[in-house]
């Protein structure tokens, strides 16, 4: 199972899959081929865990989108590919898209949801750049130099045929953070991938500040990709100065956010046991009253970001401050909904036609 461990249990597990005497040099000295190894094998570990999507059509435009970035990559034998998960904590999908050494990009499937395809392919370049610049694979190698535990654990454990482990070194993967310094490398060459492809690098901008709209929501639990990356306000900054040098428009990487006059009021508080939520009105509303739940998301027809439907509800009780029932829309998790969602009036579902046979 994948953990969130804390740093020194990522150097434990990190120590407990080194084997022989040479180890102490095995992460710089890692092969293409071992790196495409570690990456598979650690892939099968984090889909063990986290299946990979059902929906067809997002891995078929996942895969289009990454193969428009890959031809410019330096390191072109890698086998690169690209899959949508359903990675979830606690019952709740995950804010997230990470990679691994040798080849493997996820994204998750709240992630692919939220965000636009300009978006997409920044943060599909971004950890493109990981992989091309070989950063786990050297952030490992340098974790490793700097410890102290390295002999004693060795004597502890013994040598072992294998110098890693795929699940003890998946943990280690899935929860890897890049200094501040590859970070900024990987954004920077971000930039230029999608550029190259024909693309516009201003994606990249708007990923970064809508994950920071939702981290300014979701209070003192960040989004998962935001845990393990450094602050996200200096890498808006150096990125839209970098995409204004390339003749990006400022307005073009900012978010654009359309609401409905017709709002009837807001989501304040949820039971999950019951998938109820409480509801603030702007007026009294009457036991039965349809309503959708929208949530601020990407309109691909309006190009902006606007109220869409995550869950039919209707009302239980009567007043400015209601008891909604909810059923989720397709494709949403009752997880999605959270306080400050909107509240806006829903008609009746069409009577379906019945046929009389003659």
């Amino acid at each position: 199972m994948i953990h969130k461990y804390r740093y020194a249990v990522f150097l434990f597990v990190l120590m407990l899959t080194l084997g022989t005497a040479a180890s102490e040099q095995a992460w710089a000295k890692t092969t293409v081929k071992d790196e495409i190894e570690i990456g598979q094998k650690s892939a099968k570990e984090i889909e063990k865990e986290f299946p990979v999507t059902e929906n067809k059509e997002w891995l078929k435009e996942i895969d289009s989108l990454g193969k428009l970035l890959t031809p410019y990559v330096k390191r072109k034998e890698l086998p690169y590919t690209f899959k949508i998960i359903k990675e979830e904590t606690k019952g709740k999908p995950e804010l997230d898209a990470f990679s691994l050494p040798g080849g493997p990009v996820y994204f998750s499937e709240r992630m692919w949801r939220i965000m636009t395809r300009d978006e997409r392919i920044g943060i599909l370049a971004h950890e493109i750049s990981h992989i091309d610049k070989r950063h786990a694979i050297d952030t490992m190698s340098e974790m490793q130099r700097r410890s102290l535990w390295t002999t004693a654990v060795m004597i502890i454990t013994g040598a072992r045929g294998n110098w890693w482990d795929a699940a003890d070194l998946a943990n280690t993967l899935y929860t890897l953070k890049f200094s501040r310094k590859r970070e900024k490398e990987a954004d920077m060459m971000a930039v230029d991938l999608t550029t190259a492809a024909g693309q516009t690098p201003a994606g990249l901008v708007t990923a970064l500040k809508k994950l920071q709209r939702m981290e300014n929501e979701e209070g003192n639990k960040p989004p998962k990709i935001l845990s393990t990356h450094p602050e996200i306000g200096d890498r808006v900054k150096y990125l839209t100065e970098e995409c204004v040098k390339l003749g990006v428009k400022p307005e073009v990487m900012e978010l654009k956010f359309q609401d409905q006059p017709d709002r009837l009021g807001d989501v304040m508080a949820k039971k999950k046991k019951d998938m109820l939520v409480n509801v603030t009105a702007k007026y009294p509303l009457a036991v039965n009253t349809l309503v959708w739940i929208k949530k601020p998301l990407w309109d691909e027809e309006k190009n902006v970001v606007a109220p869409k439907p995550v869950a039919k509800g209707v009302a239980l009780t009567a007043g400015t401050e209601v008891q909604v029932s909810v059923k989720m829309e397709l494709g949403f998790d009752f997880s999605d909904i959270e306080a400050g969602d909107g509240v806006y009036p829903r008609e009746p579902d069409p009577t379906p036609k019945i046929k009389i046979l003659k």
